[in-house]
């Protein structure tokens, strides 16, 4: 699926990302390698590490510089799970807010699905899943729970991610 999220956006919603979930974002096609130069620029402070300084200092042309460089920054693995459940926020956050960019919103949530393996999450925004409402559904249900699932996936991620706004 084609959605590709700017390195400002994932670092204005989720300040905290450590370099194994950018990178799982990066392996994935989510973000490109200047979108990942773009977050080490945001996130850059007097502590960073000369690796991150490496990095910010990249014009991301080269997948694979920054794919190095994430390497050496990464400090432990994360699971499997969360750099998911992080992704399936960011991905629908976007997309959730730049509806018009898309010619069918639901379309795009239906192949990010697939693209996750099916997370039972995002069940409630699928056309074909029954709905939760016997007799309801239609797409201005699922936009509803579109946006019921991007306050359940802060509350739970983003205190976690260094972010505590609530927007």
């Amino acid at each position: 699926m084609e959605v590709s999220l700017t390195g400002d956006f994932c670092f204005a919603e989720a300040p905290g990302m450590s370099w194994c979930e950018l990178a799982y974002g990066l392996d994935r096609g989510f973000v490109s390698s200047r979108d990942v130069v773009d977050y080490a620029i945001n996130s850059l402070s007097i502590d960073s590490p000369d690796a991150h300084y490496e990095l910010a200092g990249l014009d991301g042309a080269d997948p694979n510089d920054v794919k190095d460089l994430l390497a050496r920054l990464r400090k432990s693995e994360k699971s499997e799970e969360r750099m998911r459940s992080i992704w399936i926020y960011l991905t629908l956050l976007w997309v959730y807010r730049n509806q018009d960019r898309y010619s069918d919103v639901l379309q795009v949530a239906e192949r990010l699905y697939a693209d996750f393996d099916y997370p039972e999450c995002m069940a409630s925004i699928i056309r074909y899943m029954p709905p939760k409402h016997p007799g309801r559904g239609g797409k201005a249900e699922l936009l509803e729970n579109w946006r019921v699932l991007l306050d359940d996936c802060r509350s739970r991620l983003l205190p976690s991610l260094g972010c505590t706004r609530s927007e």
